[in-house]
């Protein structure tokens, strides 16, 4: 077989994988006179995990390198040294990970590859082909946190007198409203909206599948938009709206393909998501540092907490900073720690000065420009609001990596928009099975511990147990305060300089830490489980567990759905309502052929009652 493409055939190695009922891995091989792949192979995700067990699979596809645009396969192992999972079992495979995704080193990621690094999302219309300038991706180690890098935006070749100039979608601008309809027709819940220009031509759209809408029922309160890069008239820039679950794992809400980028864009755009969210907003908002978005923000969001995505303020750290970091090699690890990993408004303050006044940089331009913006876009400034946010978890950085690449064409692009659909589907139900199925080992004797184990998802355990463990190394005084309200100093033992005070309402069981983590995150942090140590509160009260990180998270009805059917709601709200109601009866049945056979039977015995009902 030949491949056009290494994400052709590793597409092509994973729906093969799932049907047999398997796992993957990718192995990357690079030549040692320019850095570009030569062969890939494809293996089987217990190649090498048991090797000295002697239990490790030979399955593989390998694929070489045989022409610029060329991959033949040249080997290919079928039999595994062990049991293959079933079909209705195949939900419980770990997830796969993806090209963009597979190193730790950024740079090492990408070389040699047709990928789009994390936060370029564009889409080529009308099969118009790339400028060798894009396939460059710059270094930019001011971004290495998140394994995030950013194409240099000076390389992209922008054509003179560009701005005056419109993008259309051309011939495609009919496939994708033809797209659009036919996902219309076979699932109700899909929604889509097209704006057009002066000429009535297609200038904007947006969309959003059934389950995508139903996710954001669930997990809409923090919402990311990326626009990444203003680019060239061969690209249409494409905007995904995320957010994370209760896992942790990236999923999507909506999506939208600019051709048109202005302030009324952006209005437009932010209106139709609501109206699309059935006008539910959320709590917190993250955006690309633009102008036009910031205005509509302000216009459609008034009440949202809207935070500038830092990576975008940073992105021209690396040309701006070089002389810099190359004389002082830990210059960027310090200002990675100051932005990143300061808890108090004050103790960030504190960090920079002493860099500024370490590195002599008092008088830099682009420093001081970036610490005027503060308030935009470093995170102390936000941990009031709720945004989900857990950085030690390492929460992927993009829905579409390693699906979107840069000759992607219009009907390519939907396939793999369908694809990334499913795969994350495929790792939320993976995530399930391993919170259902595996016991947490608990590390502490506390009745606390046990309660959030059986409450929250495997992964939000962990992270909630890391904070209850590190109680050991904490201390609490109370300085002020009363037997009704009071104020505990916390801090740890070695390191008594650095403290955090906690007020706590004894009546209410209500506390708050000047760390403000349990209002960024939605969980408890160590300085407050240590104020409940000494006050012998021994499990976590009610209005501490976030129920969107929870095991039952989904089975929850949301605010504005109704227990029980009133009667008189208009035919638009019961049509909505029951969609909203088949969606997540449906994700619950599909995961295994036994629940599967009893939604259908469940399905087939509603529709008799409905038609009984509608006969008299």
């Amino acid at each position: 077989m030949e491949f056009d493409s290494e994400n052709a055939a590793k597409m092509f190695y994973e729906d093969y994988a799932r049907h047999v009922g398997f796992g993957t891995r990718v192995k990357f091989d690079r030549s040692k006179a320019d850095g570009m792949a030569t062969y890939r192979e494809f293996l089987c995700s217990r190649d090498g995990l048991k090797k000295r067990a002697g239990e490790s699979c030979e399955a593989m596809l390998r694929i070489e390198l045989r022409s610029e645009h060329k991959w033949v396969v040249t080997k290919f192992v079928k039999e595994h040294s062990h049991t293959i999972e079933n079909h209705s079992k195949l939900h419980c495979l770990r997830p796969k990970r993806h090209f963009a995704a597979t190193t730790n080193s950024v740079a090492e990621s990408f070389q040699g590859m047709d990928v789009v690094p994390s936060g370029v999302m564009y889409v080529s219309m009308d099969g118009n082909s790339v400028p060798a300038e894009m396939n460059h991706v710059g270094k930019n180690m001011f971004a290495s946190g998140l394994n995030h890098t950013l194409t240099d935006i000076s390389s992209l070749g922008y054509t003179p007198g560009y701005s005056s100039r419109r993008r259309t979608l051309g011939k495609d601008a009919q496939n994708l409203l033809d797209y659009f309809k036919k996902m219309q027709a076979e699932n109700p819940g899909f929604y889509y909206a097209i704006q057009l220009d002066e000429e009535n031509r297609m200038a904007n759209a947006f969309w959003a599948d059934a389950r995508s809408r139903t996710a954001y029922s669930h997990f809409g309160d923090a919402v990311i938009m990326d626009t990444s890069f203003r680019i060239n008239q061969y690209k249409v820039p494409f905007a995904p709206f995320t957010g994370v679950n209760h896992h942790g794992q990236i999923i999507l809400f909506g999506c939208a393909l600019l051709l048109d980028e202005s302030e009324a864009t952006f209005v437009w755009l932010f209106k139709t998501f609501l109206a699309a969210m059935n006008d539910r907003a959320p709590v917190s908002l993250t955006t690309d540092k633009d102008r036009a978005i910031q205005a509509a923000v302000v216009q459609v969001f008034p009440e949202v907490r809207h935070c500038v995505n830092k990576w975008h303020v940073l992105r021209e750290g690396q040309a701006r900073m070089a002389r810099v970091c190359l004389a002082h090699p830990n210059f960027q690890v310090e200002l990675y720690n100051c932005i990143n990993m300061t808890e108090t408004i004050e103790e960030f303050e504190s960090f920079w000065c002493s860099i500024l006044d370490k590195y002599d940089l008092k008088k830099n331009d682009w420093l001081q420009s970036i610490y005027d913006a503060r308030r935009q876009w470093v995170p102390v400034y936000f941990r009031d609001s709720f945004f989900a946010a857990f950085p030690s978890l390492g929460f992927e950085s993009s829905f579409f990596d390693g699906y979107v690449n840069q000759q992607t064409t219009l009907p390519m692009f939907f396939r793999q928009y369908e694809r990334a659909l499913e795969n994350s589907f495929e790792r939320e139900v993976d995530a399930d099975f391993d919170t259902i199925c595996t016991t947490p080992v608990l590390r502490t004797p506390s009745p606390m511990e046990k309660q959030a184990a059986n409450l929250y998802t495997k992964r939000i355990f962990s992270r909630f147990q890391e904070e209850l463990v590190e109680t050991f190394v904490y201390t609490a005084n109370r300085v002020d305060g009363d037997r009704h309200n009071s104020t505990y100093r916390v801090a740890k033992f070695e390191d008594d300089h650095k403290a955090y005070f906690v007020s706590l309402n004894i009546a209410e069981m209500k506390a708050s830490c000047s760390c403000r983590m349990f209002e960024y995150s939605g969980i408890l942090c160590r300085h407050v489980l240590t104020v409940f140590t000494v006050t012998n509160v021994l499990t976590l009260p009610s209005h501490y567990i976030l129920k969107r990180w929870t095991r039952n998270a989904k089975s929850i009805i949301v605010a504005d759905d109704r227990s029980e059917p009133q009667g008189h709601e208009s035919l638009t709200t019961r049509y909505n309502n029951l969609c909203k109601e088949a969606i997540r009866f449906a994700e619950e049945g599909a995961v295994a052929s036994e629940t599967y056979s009893a939604a259908f039977v469940s399905l087939r015995e509603g529709a008799k009652k409905v038609a009984g009902v509608k006969k008299v």
